[in-house]
């Protein structure tokens, strides 16, 4: 009985409580995208859970750059200096993982410099509801074309009042959310600036703390 209670459980194991579990494997880094003006090195990380095996061993490869630090551990750091505009793909393999679990994963990046970036379009306060709903559907185009990682900053740069400002903002927004339909509303980011120039301008960018500092967000 002892016998055939022991090749039961060989068979179906989880009948004894011990089936065996198949880790994640999660690499943490970039979300989406990675500035390059700081000068720093990428850093990726990969997590396995549950956590297993101290003796596991991680190679790594990435596409583009240079892995200066970590290789065959759980982090590694990536130095993309000369790099520019481009995609970054990291991938790992866990080495001691149970046999027949999966033990690859990749994550990607894209590398942008804020230097490389200027605005799409640039036009006057004072401009007609259909000349600037033309411009609004040009910024819709080559956002579609562009990254989901990527925003359309819209930068109202006036002296006018609040009450100005968000009126025309709501103007635009009924162009691109209510006549266009845009889905997508969280791409489309308004922000005020007073230098004084009385323009708009668009820009299609990934980060609104590096493109204008100084620049409050309008809801």
């Amino acid at each position: 009985m002892f016998i055939l209670r022991t090749l039961f459980c060989i068979l179906v194991a989880y009948v004894c409580g011990y089936s065996q579990q198949c880790p994640k494997i999660q690499i943490h880094g970039p979300e989406g995208v990675w500035i390059l003006n700081t000068g720093r090195p990428i850093p990726f990380e990969v997590e396995v859970l549950p956590s297993q095996s101290p003796h596991l061993t991680f190679d790594w490869i990435v596409s583009v750059g240079i892995i200066v630090e970590g290789r065959g551990t759980s982090a590694i750091q990536v130095d993309v200096h000369g790099l520019s505009n481009q995609p970054l793909e990291a991938s790992v393999r866990v080495r001691g993982l149970p046999s027949g679990c999966s033990d690859t994963a990749t994550t990607s990046a894209s590398l942008v410099r804020t230097g490389d970036f200027s605005p799409i379009d640039e036009f006057a306060w004072k401009i007609g509801k259909m000349d600037e709903g033309a411009r609004l559907d040009s910024l819709g185009i080559q956002l579609a074309a562009n990254s989901p990682n990527i925003n359309a900053y819209i930068i109202i740069d006036t002296q006018h009042s609040m009450r100005a400002v968000k009126a025309r903002v709501e103007r635009m927004r009924r162009w691109l959310f209510t006549k266009r339909k845009y889905k997508d509303q969280t791409r489309f980011v308004f922000l005020l600036t007073n230098s004084g120039n009385e323009v708009i301008r668009f820009w299609l960018f990934p980060s609104a703390t590096d493109i204008c500092k100084e620049c409050q967000e309008i809801k």
